[in-house]
């Protein structure tokens, strides 16, 4: 009996998708309706502030909308097209949408463009400011942007067919996606030239074409440079000998976050915003800006010899100040209170502000909690931090950043 039983079952006939009442998808159909959920749906930030647009206000206006989103579909299309194969079909579609949704939300939440700069800062960030970043609003966004297409996909087979004609499927349907992005482009190029030209952050929310956009940039950056060690700089920098009696200089740089010069009442600005500052006759340098408005593009540029436009286009990494510093001689430390140094301080002494120094004391209560420390925290036991550099080179000086 167990016998027949297994040859009964081994020969049973397999039930398939029609015979359950699911039908079964071509792989294309599949990503042109994840393609037109995305360009929809996905890309609600893109519609809200192209609607925003004063020449959007006119029945042409409405034709130049239409025609974009015909160019935005058919854009994303045309990227899920190579994936069109029935096992390879959802993980792409599955990544377009996971991708899309969290792009939407960030964009329309924190009024952000997705561009190299972002990216980069969200590969720099670290746990806690994740951690600040999830909210309810977020997995709203999540469950309706992409769980739902996603249950969808989940039951809705995708369907066998040879490859010689899925593989002529795929290529006439890249071509008739070229040929509509090409012809929309044509009939709307004046619109469409005008609108880019004058709304250039437009073209950073086409979503998740930003993302990937963005990713391939970055990559090929990494990939220009020069592999290999840093280049050194600086290798005939001296330290000028101390007159007698003279105590070891003590430099304390303090790196905060980006602000508007223009809203500094230092340099002008009608509203008394640096009142304590005013008083203590500060020097402000005027005539400066940052490489970025994120830490991870800020801070190695700000820390370079080659200044903004050297070190976007740097053929190769090199050192940085603080190893100049250090290879000099002087006693370097760099405290700090965020997402890390970005590579800067990788060569010197270095702490984070929660840490408590051997030999010191534990921080004070409402210091620091599961959110992260006040600035309070950089300057705690500040004294055993020096003590504990090499005596030596706190002779010839210390720098604290």
């Amino acid at each position: 009996m167990t016998a027949l039983t297994h040859k009964l079952t081994r020969f049973r006939p397999r039930t398939t998708a029609a015979q359950v009442g699911v039908r079964s998808r071509n792989p294309l159909t599949l990503a042109l309706w994840a393609s037109l959920w995305i360009a929809g749906f996905a890309n609600w930030p893109l519609w809200q502030n192209l609607a925003a647009l004063p020449e959007m206000q006119s029945a042409r206006g409405m034709v130049f909308g239409a025609a974009f989103f015909g160019i935005v579909a058919a854009v994303i299309f045309l990227l899920l097209v190579p994936f069109a194969w029935r096992r390879s079909i959802k993980p792409a579609v599955a990544l377009f949408l996971v991708a899309a949704a969290a792009g939407a939300h960030f964009m329309g939440t924190y009024g952000i463009v997705i561009d190299p700069t972002m990216i980069q800062n969200v590969l720099h960030t670290d746990p806690r400011e994740v951690r600040d970043l999830l909210s309810v609003n977020m997995a709203g966004n999540l469950l309706l942007l992409a769980g739902l297409p996603l249950w969808w996909l989940w039951h809705a087979p995708a369907t066998r067919a040879p490859v010689s004609r899925q593989l002529v499927r795929n290529g006439l349907s890249l071509a008739a996606a070229g040929i509509m992005i090409a012809a929309l482009i044509f009939f709307m190029y004046a619109d469409l030239s005008a609108t880019m030209r004058n709304h250039r952050t437009m073209r950073f929310l086409i979503n998740p074409v930003n993302s990937f956009y963005a990713m391939g940039v970055l990559a090929h950056e990494a990939g220009a440079k020069r592999k290999g060690p840093l280049q050194p700089i600086g290798l005939d920098a001296r330290i000028a000998p101390l007159a007698a009696g003279a105590k070891p200089p003590l430099l304390l740089l303090v790196v905060g976050e980006t602000a508007r010069a223009q809203n500094f009442s230092l340099n002008g600005y009608a509203r008394p915003t640096n009142p304590e500052l005013e008083e203590l006759g500060v020097v402000s340098f005027r005539n400066v800006s940052s490489c970025g408005t994120s830490t991870a593009a800020s801070l190695p540029c700000m820390f370079s010899h080659l200044g903004r436009t050297g070190y976007e286009d740097r053929p190769a990494d090199y050192e940085n100040l603080v190893d100049l510093l250090d290879r000099a001689g002087l006693a370097v430390l760099w405290l700090d209170n965020q997402s890390g140094c970005k590579g800067l301080c990788d060569r010197i002494p270095r702490a984070q502000a929660s840490t408590v120094v051997a030999g010191g004391t534990a921080l004070p209560d409402g210091l620091c909690n599961a959110g992260g420390c006040m600035d309070g925290a950089l300057l705690h036991d500040l004294d055993a931090r020096l003590a504990a550099l090499p005596a030596k080179r706190r002779a010839r000086g210390v720098v604290l950043v």
